[in-house]
């Protein structure tokens, strides 16, 4: 099973196996104070849109949701490592529970939501 959350939200018990996805960490936290499982250690990060891209949609508001959705699909597609990550992830929720991580509040207009579509299509 994969679930969705917020790095805002609350740590929960049936989350399983926490993963963030997310370029940056949370600054000033040390790793010892994380309320995640892995990230950089294990390649996750790699499934973050690029700081181009983020910057292209956040910050500078020049593209909208659906060009997002398209480049960031794109930059999974021709990442070796963001298609291995991607792999293990599938991997991992035909066992158990995972539940991916981002700075976003809005799962719907964040890169998890499109991980999530990748892995239900099969991508």
């Amino acid at each position: 099973m994969l679930k969705l959350k917020s790095l805002k939200e609350p740590t929960l018990k049936d989350d399983g196996l926490r993963i963030m996805i997310s370029r940056y960490g949370i600054r000033g936290q040390k790793k010892e104070d994380r309320e995640w499982d892995q990230w950089k250690e294990e390649g996750w990060k790699e499934l973050a849109p690029s700081p181009v891209l983020l910057r292209e949609y956040i910050k500078q508001k020049k593209i909208s949701w659906d060009e997002y959705v398209v480049k960031y699909t794109l930059e999974i597609k021709y990442n070796p490592k963001a298609l291995e990550a991607l792999s293990r992830l599938k991997s991992l929720i035909a066992t158990r529970t995972v539940t991916i991580l981002c700075h976003c509040i809005d799962e719907t207009r964040c890169h998890r939501s499109i991980i999530k579509q990748m892995i239900d299509d099969d991508y």
